[in-house]
């Protein structure tokens, strides 16, 4: 079998998995990407979308079927091709047929060994490895709700992979062919924005003193339990306190507070957005005001991604706000959002999720506003544009024994060198000194000198053109 493959897909996606508060929702996402491999490399290339209509429950043969439509297109708006299927999940059982009530799949998704069943359409001998997973101690390990995949003992390079603990099937590998159920918050959200087909607007009207408050939480996944759990990470209120007239249009200034559940500190600075006539400039780009409704399109320029966007609604209090929600495979880590009512993009990564907590629109108040600040935090006020670098920890993930990976944002380019100290290494020991840009970025970093167990300390020490910041990590 060609466990190679399989590895290169969850490179891509593994990441995206546990973006739900409700561990049923993960399995809510109606989005299909297939893609074939190019070369035996880990560049792919993507032949087409599909999305998924729930039509009804049904029963064949004394058996309960969800009957769905399965549309495939490389554009959303143009051709598509419309198939229909039977699936069903009963105890252990999982089943798929086509129209003609021809059998796909059909499985005991919790055998251990091997068994006699259908993949792809054959009968066959059908074996069982799971999709093992490496906690940090250099042993495999296997929980019960860890992934299974199935392939036939006669053609192995055909195989599926089962969630048990979703009762979902993630992957289909017929040959050169992959197919991947798209998982996840962002994808959810994608699924629910396929039936919003008037189109909307990103303009913004703004009134000074609006203002928008969010949180984002990161998404924590229990590998033993299969549960999810939600942390806070940071509470931004960003306030529009006055403008002024360019030549390129309206500079709008943003009063932005943003306190870190995981630091406990509080900064405040000023940021600027242009308001041209067709569009936002951000952090220099440009976001170009546009009507936004369903489409999904294979881009092959100038490799092969997919581009995805639609919008649904967050309700507070008895009021409907618009959120625009955008994907681009190309970028891994970072994606963004658009508010029809606020003009700033909301960067995040696939592992986070954003609530919108409190909105103040032309003098009108929604949601619930919170505190900002913290008495065991630090409150560091910045009046000028031209800020000190805000360094702020996204996520931090054990990779294995002597490999981490920490995801962070930066508001402004600068040298970044990272320090690892453990409590039996009393010199500091330096890891690794780069340039890193504005925005999201991911650094891995190899600690050979702990072990598993060990207290350690990253510290980080930003230089850029005004200074430089020493900031502790503990981990």
């Amino acid at each position: 079998m060609k466990k190679q493959s399989i590895l290169i897909v969850l490179l891509f996606y593994g990441f995206i998995l546990f973006g739900q508060k409700k561990m049923n929702r993960l399995a809510d996402s109606n989005i299909f990407f297939t893609h074939t491999n190019i070369d035996n490399t880990n560049r792919i290339n993507y032949s087409h979308i599909g999305v998924r209509e729930l039509l009804k429950d049904t029963i064949i043969n004394n058996k309960s079927f969800k009957k769905y439509q399965k549309s495939t297109f490389r554009e959303f708006k143009k051709n598509k091709i419309h198939n229909v299927y039977f699936e069903s999940f009963r105890d252990s059982c999982y089943e798929k047929m086509n129209n003609n009530l021809e059998p796909i799949h059909k499985i005991n998704i919790r055998a251990n060994n091997e068994q006699t069943g259908i993949l792809f359409g054959k009968k066959g001998t059908i074996e069982m490895v799971f999709d093992t997973i490496d906690d940090g101690t250099k042993k495999i390990i296997r929980y019960k709700s860890s992934p299974r995949i199935f392939f036939l003992k006669s053609e192995p390079n055909k195989y599926i992979r089962v969630r048990p603990d979703l009762k979902v099937i993630e992957i289909e590998t017929s040959g050169s062919n992959q197919t991947t159920h798209m998982l996840g918050s962002l994808f959810t959200k994608l699924s629910d924005g396929i039936k919003n087909t008037k189109p909307i607007s990103n303009y913004t009207d703004l009134s000074i003193g609006d203002e928008i408050q969010l949180v984002y939480k990161n998404i924590k996944s229990n590998q033993k339990t299969g549960e999810i759990t939600y942390v806070n990470s940071k509470l931004i209120s960003s306030t529009y306190i006055k403008d002024t007239t360019t030549n390129k249009g309206k500079k709008i200034y943003l009063e932005t507070i943003q306190y870190s559940y995981l630091t406990e500190r509080t900064n405040k600075k000023i940021i600027s957005v242009v308001v041209t006539p067709s569009g936002l400039v951000y952090n220099d780009h440009f976001y170009a005001f546009k009507k936004y409704n369903p489409d999904f399109r294979i881009s092959d320029t100038p490799e092969s991604h997919i581009l995805c966007q639609g919008y649904t609604n967050d309700t507070l209090g008895d009021t409907l706000f618009p959120r625009i929600i955008t994907y681009n495979s190309s970028s891994h880590f970072g994606q963004y959002q658009l508010l029809p009512y606020f003009p700033i993009p909301i960067f995040y990564t696939l592992n986070q999720d954003i609530e919108i907590t409190y909105i103040k629109k032309h003098g009108k108040e929604f949601g619930n506003k919170r505190k900002t600040e913290n008495s065991g935090g630090t409150n560091i006020s910045f009046d000028s544009i031209d800020s000190t670098p805000i360094f702020e920890v996204i996520s931090f993930d054990r990779l294995s024994n002597n490999r981490c990976e920490i995801t962070y944002s930066l508001n402004e380019t600068a040298t970044i060198k990272w320090i690892l100290r453990s409590k039996k290494n009393i010199d500091p020991i330096e890891l690794v000194i780069e340039e890193k840009n504005t925005g999201i970025n991911t650094q891995s970093l190899q600690i050979d000198e702990v072990t598993y167990n060990d207290e350690f300390d990253i510290a980080v020490v930003l230089y850029w053109k005004e200074g430089r910041i020493y900031q502790k990590i503990n981990f």
